[in-house]
């Protein structure tokens, strides 16, 4: 999972090259959304001025298919793995959660392990340094940001399937498909999970803080 995952930052790296090195000599895609089919049909039409140049570009699009092949043999044998006796259930069991695919379960489990092992979920959030930092001064407390100081990977896979949750609860095609290999219990978690989690979404929303974060957001989107 962790070789996938390096893959992927490398996939956006060389994407990232490419697209500079055309910049660079004035070769600009302004008809809709980098790598898309459209994008890439332009970037294999794109002519520059110089043999040399061209070489280089064609060389960051040879790289970038390369890692794109890698990527989809990563994610045959993570398929193959996940149908295993070892990973079959937890995972069956993560993929009835909202914004919780084949891929992030897989990496859940790989980075967790036996989620038995953790007596309370507050023993959970503090391996993966999702609970809040403390700073003390005589008889006061204050809590401060997350402490980011347990499992990284796992960490950011369940901080982007959080994101999922700002959303209104509802049950996708694809989420119903999921939990049909889920037991009932299953099933009634994940509901009560989509609106739990949206409703303390709503409320942090309306603080303060949060009015300020979602100004910041809209901000820096425009």
């Amino acid at each position: 999972m962790r070789t996938r995952e390096a893959l992927m930052k490398n996939l956006h790296r060389s994407k990232m090259q490419a697209i500079h090195f055309l910049h660079a000599r004035e070769q600009c895609y302004n008809a809709g959304s980098y790598w898309t089919q459209k994008f890439i049909a332009w970037i294999n039409k794109v002519e520059l001025e110089h043999g040399n140049v061209e070489y280089v570009l064609r060389g960051h699009l040879e790289d970038i298919a390369y890692i794109q092949s890698r990527i989809h043999e990563a994610d045959r044998q993570i398929r193959t793995a996940s149908a295993s006796l070892r990973f079959r259930e937890p995972i069956q069991i993560l993929r009835g959660f909202r914004g919780i695919g084949l891929i992030s379960a897989m990496q859940l489990v790989c980075e967790i392990g036996d989620f038995r092992r953790f007596e309370k979920p507050a023993a959970l959030m503090a391996y993966l340094g999702l609970v809040p930092s403390q700073r003390s001064s005589g008889n006061t407390i204050r809590s401060g940001s997350i402490t980011k100081t347990g499992n990284t990977h796992a960490r950011k896979v369940l901080v982007s399937a959080a994101w999922k949750y700002i959303h209104s609860p509802r049950i996708s095609v694809s989420l119903r498909e999921r939990q049909k290999h889920c037991g009932a219990r299953t099933v009634a978690i994940s509901q009560r999970a989509q609106t739990r989690l949206h409703k303390r979404y709503y409320a942090l929303s309306n603080t303060a803080a949060g009015r300020r974060l979602k100004s910041n957001s809209t901000t820096s989107i425009g």
